[in-house]
């Protein structure tokens, strides 16, 4: 198995014990404490985006990925995220999965727009992205909630 989906499966056994699957505080205790540990590393990046790509997931898991990744382009984004290029992907990612939970509970969209606001600061102010705010009209004016976001 691909060790980014081992840990995509791990990290939804664990949300599912935190959210009412637990049988002891104890499995409760250590599934909180594997989250906690798996957001600090650097592969939360592709997990958490391998979250958010997938369908039919609880919501839960859904904020739980973008959270993450919220605490991480805050935190560690140039740092976890060395390349130019990789950057680029990242938000553009970020960008789909936008449209995507678009029609989501709004604690949601709004992290993943935040998530978008932050890079968008971050790489302009870096000179990585000078159009940020042309790219994103034009990114997102096919949708007019997207786009209000």
């Amino acid at each position: 198995m691909d060790p980014i989906e081992q840990e995509v499966g791990q990290c939804l056994a664990a949300l599912g014990t935190m959210h009412g699957g637990a049988q002891s505080p104890e499995q409760f205790q250590l599934a909180q404490v594997f989250l906690v540990e798996f957001q600090k590393k650097r592969s939360a990046w592709n997990v958490c985006d391998h979250i958010l790509r997938r369908d039919g997931l609880d919501v839960k898991a859904y904020f739980f990925a973008t959270t993450t990744l919220r605490e991480k382009v805050m935190t560690r984004f140039f740092e976890e995220i060395s390349t130019p290029e990789s950057r680029v992907a990242f938000r553009n990612s970020l960008m789909q999965h936008l449209l995507k939970f678009k029609d989501s509970e709004a604690t949601l969209v709004r992290s993943i727009a935040l998530s978008i606001a932050d890079i968008a600061v971050l790489m302009t102010g870096s000179g990585e992205w000078p159009t940020s705010l042309h790219d994103l009209t034009s990114h997102l004016h096919r949708d007019e909630t997207a786009l209000i976001l």
